[in-house]
């Protein structure tokens, strides 16, 4: 049979590849970033998604709900 790459598709539950920690710091950064450009937070998912290099809407908003307090923190700095 064909093997698939380990890169075909996420695995949900599996061990976390390691582009997934550099996608999620370059979600959080994004959020920051356009917050403080005067986007509201539920303008982010799509917004992101949409530049080039990001994660699908759904992936996206997965990470910002994970990372919600982190970016909030960003932002009182």
């Amino acid at each position: 049979g064909i093997r698939r790459d380990a890169k075909a598709g996420p695995r949900a539950g599996g061990p976390r590849h390691p582009d997934a920690e550099a996608r999620e710091t370059m979600v959080v950064a994004d959020a920051v970033r356009l917050i403080k450009w005067g986007r509201q937070w539920h303008e982010l998912g799509e917004a992101i998604a949409r530049m080039a290099g990001r994660p699908g809407v759904a992936e996206v908003r997965r990470i910002l709900r994970a990372h919600k307090p982190a970016i909030e923190r960003q932002l009182d700095e």
